[in-house]
């Protein structure tokens, strides 16, 4: 099945959670989130000996999303597949590495100027490897509290949720690099040179979009 929808998002419980009749048996199943009504409804199915498809995810999916109707904040065509280039083992502790380094980085103050910044931001906005890690916004809690602490009217933040707004997109679709991890918010403030140096240190550099996709390779 081509015209599938996917679960957009399930940080939040839609109006009325996610329920499902189970046509075999007539049970109604309830969750507050979608990961939790996925995992009971196929261990009712499992317990029943009633088939599971293969693609259980992406068919499970598409029944919660159209049955219970919760609209586009929560339900909508299947991301794109990830591209080359996005990192191999991209997950929430390496982008909580990666705010805890730019922490230091923007207590030091050692800033590129906002112009630079923003012109940045734009470049990541178009380029095919920025995206959403999911569930960084909840496991990095503390630290957003602390950069918003640090930078209270961060301009280039404002820029991203506005884009992302314009296209039509969720808030958080565009906040990361998901070629090394980093959170563009604070990325694109810091010098080349610093980002450098804490490369070196990484077992090997991000793969970074070719062309005028990155302004990290500008100068390369």
């Amino acid at each position: 099945m081509t015209d599938r929808i996917s679960i957009l998002q399930d940080r939040e419980s839609p109006p009325g959670g996610w329920v499902y009749t189970v046509p075999e048996t007539g049970l109604l199943i309830k969750a507050l989130y979608a990961k939790q009504a996925k995992s009971r409804i196929m261990e009712h199915m499992a317990a029943n000996s009633i088939p599971i498809p293969p693609d259980y995810d992406e068919w499970i999916e598409d029944i919660l999303c159209r049955e219970n109707g919760h609209g586009p904040r929560w339900c909508g065509r299947p991301p794109a597949k990830a591209v080359a280039g996005t990192a191999k083992f991209l997950t929430l502790a390496k982008a909580s590495r990666f705010v805890r380094t730019m922490l230091h980085v923007i207590r030091d103050r050692k800033l590129v100027s906002e112009s630079e910044a923003m012109r940045r931001a734009a470049i990541c906005m178009k380029c095919p490897l920025s995206g959403d890690i999911a569930g960084c916004r909840g496991g990095c809690h503390a630290l957003f509290k602390t950069l918003k602490k640090l930078m209270p009217d961060n301009t280039v933040e404002a820029f991203v949720l506005n884009w992302e707004r314009e296209h039509g997109l969720e808030k958080g679709a565009k906040e990361f690099a998901l070629c090394c991890g980093c959170f563009i918010h604070l990325k694109a403030w810091i010098p080349n040179e610093t980002l450098d140096k804490a490369e070196e240190v990484e077992a090997e550099r991000p793969d970074y979009a070719a062309g005028k996709n990155c302004w990290r390779l500008e100068e390369r």
